[in-house]
């Protein structure tokens, strides 16, 4: 079928405007798979002077994956779980009462956990007449751009996350023993390869990142202060202005944002969010399927399981470094399922497994 929308790159380092879309209707699949190769191209995708109600926004989102709750319970939205509500006034129902507005730090969203969302939405309903825009960054560019010495410096290291650790403390809600509980941190590899385009970009964040594995506390500070300044110059960022009823997708794997002040706390600011994909969104949205039916759900179900398992993604078009697991196919959806609801403690296990299994075909 003929595409539907336009597409308007932004100019800048990331992002493009789709022009002639209804949000508030069903996309076709086909539009579907459009939208998500532009978001993959470009990052960041925002479609101007939508009207949605919760659920048509929540509808549209699960079009790029199942929905992962955020763990700040009280604040998801009171027709349409699946979203949640960022707001500075309690008219809203959902306002927060940190020092600075929420997310006003350079963060990925969910890297706190072991296998984050694939996808972030962010949709305007209050906007002040000035201020409060948000800042994102191309971390596939802030990776290509280092000095070859860095880059090779940074291959095989990790870093570990945390949902309270890194910067923006007084922009972090407190969290209940039962939320930390359900965020306890993950480790990841500080260059991680995006599994549907096989690029490499920086995967650290001032917000949720606490420290390298393996380094003192100082050389730690040191390395990651040089990446998140490299990362976060003008360059490689795009600045969005915001007007009531824009809806934002965005990828987190290849990407960071932040939020900005410049407007009192007279001036309303409400945001609606929700978190596409991830393991999380397995118990979050149990209706609905993490993978997708058919033969290529099943296919990136066993991508995922071996990049879970082995730290080393299978990209289309790719020879796999280890050939045997290419084969590993029609049960790895089932494989994947099972591996991301793992505890990193029983990981070693799981290896064994999957080694057995696999062999065992």
């Amino acid at each position: 079928m003929d595409m539907t929308f336009s597409v308007e790159p932004s100019g800048a380092a990331l992002g493009a405007l789709i022009h002639g879309l209804d949000l508030a209707r069903s996309l076709a699949d086909e539009e579907a798979a459009a939208l998500r190769r532009e978001l993959l191209q470009h990052l960041l995708l925002v479609f101007p002077e939508q009207n949605l109600t919760a659920a048509q926004l929540a509808g549209f989102c699960r079009r790029f994956g199942a929905i992962t709750r955020h763990i700040l319970d009280q604040y998801h939205h009171p027709e349409e779980p699946d979203l949640c509500i960022i707001s500075n006034t309690a008219k809203s129902g959902a306002g927060r009462t940190t020092a600075r507005m929420a997310g006003s730090y350079w963060h990925s969203d969910l890297s706190y956990l072991a296998d984050p969302a694939d996808f972030s939405m962010l949709y305007a309903i209050d906007v002040p007449e000035s201020g409060g825009d948000t800042i994102f960054a191309n971390l596939y560019q802030a990776y290509e751009t280092l000095p070859e010495d860095l880059r090779a410096r940074l291959k095989g290291l990790s870093a570990e996350h945390g949902i309270m650790a890194g910067s923006g403390a007084d922009a972090k809600v407190v969290l209940s023993a039962a939320q930390r509980a359900r965020a306890p941190g993950a480790v990841h590899p500080i260059l991680r390869r995006h599994p549907e385009t096989g690029r490499e970009a920086l995967f650290v964040n001032p917000g949720f990142t606490r420290r390298v594995e393996g380094m003192d506390a100082a050389a730690s500070a040191e390395l990651l202060g040089e990446l998140y300044d490299h990362a976060t110059e003008a360059r490689f960022t795009y600045r969005h202005k915001w007007g009531a009823g824009d809806p934002t997708l965005f990828d987190g794997r290849a990407s960071m944002h932040t939020a900005t002040g410049g407007y009192t706390g007279a001036e309303r600011r409400t945001l609606w969010r929700a978190f596409m994909g991830g393991a999380m969104a397995v118990r979050s949205s149990p209706n609905k399927p993490f993978f997708p039916e058919g033969k290529k759900g099943w296919e990136d179900g066993g991508n995922l399981a071996r990049e879970a398992l082995f730290g080393v993604p299978s990209v289309a078009g790719r020879s796999h470094p280890l050939p045997w697991l290419g084969h590993a196919r029609n049960t790895g959806g089932i494989r994947a399922f099972f591996v991301c609801s793992l505890k990193r403690r029983a990981l070693a296990s799981a290896r064994l497994a999957y080694l057995v299994l696999t062999r065992a075909r």
